[in-house]
């Protein structure tokens, strides 16, 4: 039926049978007894009977929107915790704990948070 295909199975005593399999999420098929599914395209989903693709819209984030603030507030935030973090280790670096815990390898986590 439209939505599956027809997975062939051939076995030593039977050269007739296959067993029908749901298409994948972003596939189609329209016929019956399908050989395979197709593919729909990067800006299209298949609906739940996996019959038609449809369009997916598209969504967009401005910068007045509130999901952008928040996330350049908390990216904000994120990037001055990292660098009070380093002025920390790097003032305090005459310190035995901070010594023992190798300042070289703090300082290289510290810059990868901050990228």
């Amino acid at each position: 039926k439209p939505g599956f295909y027809s997975d062939r199975e051939y076995e030593w005593n039977m050269s007739c049978c296959w067993t029908c399999r749901s298409c994948d999420a972003h596939s189609i098929s329209t016929s019956v007894n399908a050989a395979e599914c197709s593919t729909c395209q990067d800006d299209e989903t298949a609906d739940l009977n996996n019959t038609v693709c449809v369009k997916v819209p598209g969504f967009y984030v401005n910068s007045e929107s509130p999901y952008f603030v928040a996330g350049v507030v908390c990216a904000g935030v994120g990037l001055l915790i990292v660098l009070v973090s380093g002025l920390i280790v790097f003032k305090n670096l005459n310190r035995s704990s901070i010594r023992a815990s190798d300042p070289e390898y703090l300082f290289v986590m510290l810059a990868s948070l901050a990228l």
